[in-house]
């Protein structure tokens, strides 16, 4: 797979999550990360999955700071309910 079709799934699943939000779910968010051994020749299989896990937690982590939530912290609603 080059990066290009990875790029494109990503992009095709993000819309199905956009579509799916609110709709079928309240709310539906994908976490997503890649790395590709071109990138990284010396990597083996596992060095390749740890590589793509860390981008995925900071792209989740870049979603939280956008949404000025912290990851894993339950979110006052204003009216002292936690949601």
């Amino acid at each position: 797979m080059t990066q290009v079709q990875a790029q494109e799934i990503l992009v095709a699943l993000q819309r199905i999550a956009a579509a799916w939000s609110g709709t079928k779910v309240e709310i539906l968010s994908i976490s997503s990360g890649c790395a590709f051994a071109s990138d990284h020749p010396d990597f083996s299989v596992e060095q390749l999955t740890q590589a793509a896990d860390q981008v995925m937690y900071a792209r989740k982590q870049e979603y939280y700071r956008a949404k000025k939530l912290s990851s894993g912290t339950l979110v006052s609603s204003g009216n002292g309910e936690r949601s």
